[in-house]
């Protein structure tokens, strides 16, 4: 499992190919590891590529520092973990929308697929009302099963997890950023508790 996640981080993280070409890759050569140990001919051949993108995959491999083995361990270090489409783990429901991540980068825990969900999310500057609105949606949502998915960002994203929190509930809060940053840097003490029971989730790679 770990190898078969190392190859899929280093397609992942081939950020000049778009995200279907990524997915159509790993579905044509029946997986990353298989796409990583390709030929150039086999990447041409496969007719999903122009040839600068298999020159770029094969310089990549070429120029590389560093093993995907090692890049996974490394990620891993930092206590951030990664999943792809090519896991079973991958969030089932967010399999089932048609532009999809191929893999996502993590903190904590994933979503149980088995629980509810719903977002909050809204504006930034909003009201007191709009805040205290938030909080206890927030906290009835998690009271009856729900996960609480939104994006930690200022105003009503933060009251709704903040209430979700409270009901000892689970909250996935998915940034526009890499996991390893928390912003807004006001959140961090929300951060913090997320981690604690529930998940950091981003497309984004770290930093």
């Amino acid at each position: 499992m770990a190898i078969k996640k190392a190859y899929a981080l280093w397609l992942n993280e081939l950020f000049y190919l778009k995200v279907p070409l990524r997915r159509e890759l790993s579905k044509h050569f029946n997986g990353a590891i298989n796409v990583f140990h390709a030929n150039r001919e086999a990447l041409l051949s496969s007719q999903l590529l122009t040839p600068m993108e298999v020159e770029m995959i094969i310089q990549s491999k070429v120029n590389s520092t560093c093993s995907p083995e090692d890049a996974y361990k490394n990620l891993l270090k930092q206590s951030i973990q990664f999943v792809s489409i090519e896991d079973s783990d991958y969030p089932q429901k967010l399999r089932e929308i048609i532009d999809h991540p191929y893999g996502l980068y993590y903190k904590g825990t994933l979503p149980p697929s088995e629980h509810k969900s719903a977002s909050i999310v809204g504006a930034r500057q909003c009201s007191a009302y709009g805040h205290s609105s938030a909080r206890e949606i927030g906290y009835l949502m998690a009271r009856s099963g729900y996960t609480v998915i939104s994006g930690m960002a200022r105003g009503i994203d933060a009251a709704g997890q903040t209430g979700c929190l409270e009901a000892g509930g689970f909250t996935c809060a998915v940034l526009g950023s890499g996991v390893d940053i928390c912003y807004p840097p006001e959140n961090k003490k929300l951060y913090d508790r997320i981690l604690e029971n529930g998940c950091i989730l981003s497309e984004f790679a770290p930093g």
